[in-house]
């Protein structure tokens, strides 16, 4: 699938990490960003904050000679921001699978695996659920992945980001109907522990 990936001469070269301004380079973030006609940052608006997430681990931990494919995913990144409380657990069960491709026995990415999956189970039942740090999941199955010395890390690597757009532009295909009751009782959680 990343072979798939061809990089046009007209974009630009990405490099690891923030930028104060354009001038100095763009993450593949900051890229989205001035794409979609934002203020130059890598926490747009336009991108799901989970797969920005996702995102910004990717760009930083590929390697520099393989960054600069990751170019052509900008503009599949710019529009993600739906509001489905799926969208975290549905992307920890598809970084954490692609994790285990690596390291099949490590017991925390199964452990988060059935979490993510206990978690989405409730979710589509249309039951409360409790907040849970998937962030913490998500960066454990990238670094798992950008750990490993398999040949086809980058590979890996930029599948696992193509994976990660496919699950939220799959979720906003079905967010137009939120479960009964789940975004409302969430953001009234949210209220209450603000700093959750």
């Amino acid at each position: 699938m990343a072979d798939e990936l061809r990089v046009p001469d007209h974009l630009p070269v990405l490099g690891a990490a923030r930028h104060f301004d354009p001038q100095d380079g763009v993450c593949l973030m900051e890229y989205a960003s001035v794409l979609a006609g934002e203020p130059f940052s890598d926490h747009p608006q336009c991108t799901h904050p989970h797969l920005a997430h996702v995102a910004r681990l990717v760009n930083d931990l590929i390697s520099d000679a393989a960054r600069p494919q990751l170019a052509i995913l900008a503009p599949d990144l710019i529009g993600t921001a739906t509001t489905s409380p799926l969208v975290l657990p549905r992307l920890v069960v598809t970084c954490t699978r692609i994790a285990l491709e690596v390291d099949p026995l490590s017991r925390r990415l199964w452990r988060q695996l059935r979490r993510a999956e206990r978690h989405l189970d409730r979710l589509n039942g249309g039951r409360s659920t409790h907040l849970w740090a998937g962030t913490t999941a998500l960066w454990l199955a990238v670094h798992t992945v950008a750990s490993s010395k398999l040949t086809e890390r980058n590979q890996l690597l930029a599948r696992l980001l193509v994976e990660s757009v496919r699950v939220c532009r799959s979720e906003m295909l079905t967010d137009t109907q939120p479960r009964a009751g789940v975004v409302a009782r969430l953001s009234l959680h949210r209220m209450r522990h603000p700093g959750m």
